[in-house]
């Protein structure tokens, strides 16, 4: 973006984020200021059942279009996740009640490139079995369900889905050749797969 042209504000904080003002300098020599979301950053999985032909996605409130829409499973990563393939595999047991036998990453993004500092991290989780016993979070999370790639596709078109990093995992998934059916095998391991932007997914 470039330099800061003058020391930060805080103008907000709470334990998952911190709003700034920041002013930066870009290369041509002009100032603009920005308010900055700093938070940590994200780890997505698209979970892929035994068979490759189905998938996990999970419904979720949310309050501020309001309405609920179908997701991958999603979250931030926190300080106990030793790594982002960690925070996958949390948020994958902790939103649906499974487990994938192997996590893959495939690449990131920026969460929302204009104002948020979090980077994406997604993942493909192959042959997802359910958790005997496993209590999914139900403050967050209304259900969560097996679908095909073509009923994701009309979720999609009938604006049943409609959270941006979920259509970009998508979009990412589709150029990288994970998005077909059945699912292509898993080529490597996922623990220490950097990604083209230098962030590690």
């Amino acid at each position: 973006m470039g330099d800061l042209a003058k020391d930060p504000t805080l103008v907000y904080e709470n334990p998952w984020m911190r709003v700034i003002e920041e002013t930066y300098r870009s290369p041509t020599g002009a100032t603009a200021t920005f308010g900055v979301i700093h938070k940590a950053d994200v780890a997505l999985v698209v979970p892929f059942r035994p068979d490759r032909d189905l998938l996990r996605l999970v419904r979720t409130w949310r309050p501020l279009f309001p309405r609920s829409g179908w997701e991958f499973p999603q979250g931030g990563i926190e300080v106990s996740d030793a790594s982002p393939v960690d925070a996958a595999a949390r948020e994958l047991r902790e939103e649906t009640g499974l487990v994938a036998s192997e996590l893959v990453a495939v690449g990131g993004f920026a969460e929302v490139a204009g104002f948020s500092s979090a980077w994406v991290h997604v993942f493909v989780g192959y042959d997802c079995a359910e958790v005997p016993d496993c209590r999914v979070d139900e403050a967050e999370i209304q259900a969560h369900e097996d679908h095909t790639m073509s009923s994701v596709d009309r979720l999609i078109v009938q604006g049943e889905c409609f959270d941006g990093a979920t259509l970009a995992a998508i979009a990412l998934l589709q150029r990288t050749g994970h998005w077909s059916s059945p699912a292509p095998a898993p080529s490597r391991s996922s623990d220490s797969a950097p990604s083209s932007s230098g962030r590690w997914a």
